[in-house]
């Protein structure tokens, strides 16, 4: 026989499980960041470390507010829905997360063309009406005082969810305009921004997904805690898709360049061809170094001794 609290509770564990394994996924691409690249712009290794502490801060905040519900109050089910400070901190945290990460890809966009000037200043107002409206909700949360109340709260949930989305979807067609423009006649060039490109659009997609299943679920099933899959989860992957694009970078340049040097027979070497292939490798640098605000990259890098001036 299925439990009563299978839909709220349950969701609530389930949710916990799976925001568990993807704190762990995020704080192992965070060690390998600082590990491959510790010598990032400061501002970087800035946003990633405040990526970790919102996260850290959120998971711990999550498994108090859940010790509290089913270890303190064991037995008392009225207790269970009493909103407490820890859920409504650990709301604000993760919405805080998307906040950082959505202005880090702004500043990308226009770090690689400065005439996305007004495209940049759309990302900025979303992610700014989102962490606004995330704000917002925090105080009506815990002004209501109860999780059984929570459907009060659905104009303001949707458009700090609705925000959130339209803010990644804008996100991933400027980075695919962006990089789509700089396609030049060089295989290896082109294969390279390929694969940015799909990069960009997996992670968008991925979070902007997140946004609507919380939506969806929040509107549709009332009484419950099945929407806790689209908003638990959403932060630790905006965490986990920022680091994972900053760590796939190298692998990225390097997989362009060693395919573009195996095709060329060293008995037809040229210094006119090998200047060629130094120059396209140059210019696929300063891209890459543009598009993730790292600075120049000098040489073909290596895990752990990347250069940047």
């Amino acid at each position: 026989m299925a439990s009563a609290h299978g839909p709220t509770f349950g969701m609530w564990i389930v949710s916990l499980f799976l925001e568990s394994i993807l704190y762990g996924c995020g704080m192992l691409q965070a060690w390998l960041y600082f590990h491959w690249y510790p010598k990032d712009h400061w501002g970087v290794k800035s946003m990633v470390g405040i990526l970790i502490i919102l996260e850290s801060l959120q998971v711990s905040l999550f498994f108090a507010s859940t010790y509290r519900a089913f270890i303190e109050n064991f037995g008392d089910p009225d207790a269970l829905f009493i909103i407490t400070w820890e859920d409504s901190t650990q709301l604000i945290t993760g919405f805080l997360s998307a906040f950082v990460v959505q202005i880090y890809f702004a500043s990308c966009i226009y770090a690689l063309d400065k005439r996305k000037k007004f495209a940049t200043l759309i990302i900025v107002a979303l992610a700014l009406t989102q962490i606004g409206a995330g704000i917002a909700q925090m105080t009506v949360t815990q002004r209501l005082g109860n999780l059984a109340k929570l459907g009060n709260t659905k104009v303001i949930t949707t458009l700090q969810a609705g925000a959130a989305a339209l803010c990644d979807i804008v996100i991933t067609i400027m980075l695919v305009r962006t990089l789509d423009k700089q396609r030049s006649g060089i295989k290896s060039t082109n294969s390279m921004l390929n694969m940015l490109i799909i990069n960009a659009v997996n992670r968008g997609m991925l979070t902007a997904f997140c946004a609507v299943l919380y939506i969806i679920l929040f509107w549709s099933k009332p009484g419950t805690f099945y929407f806790f899959l689209g908003l638990i989860l959403s932060s630790k992957l905006y965490m986990n898709s920022a680091l994972a694009t900053l760590n796939t970078r190298q692998h990225i340049l390097q997989k362009s360049s060693r395919s573009e040097w195996h095709s060329v027979q060293l008995d037809t070497l040229t210094t006119s061809s090998g200047m060629d292939l130094i120059v396209t490798f140059q210019f696929k640098s300063m891209l890459i170094a543009k598009l993730f605000l790292i600075g120049r990259i000098r040489g073909l890098p290596v895990r752990g001794k990347n250069r940047s001036s």
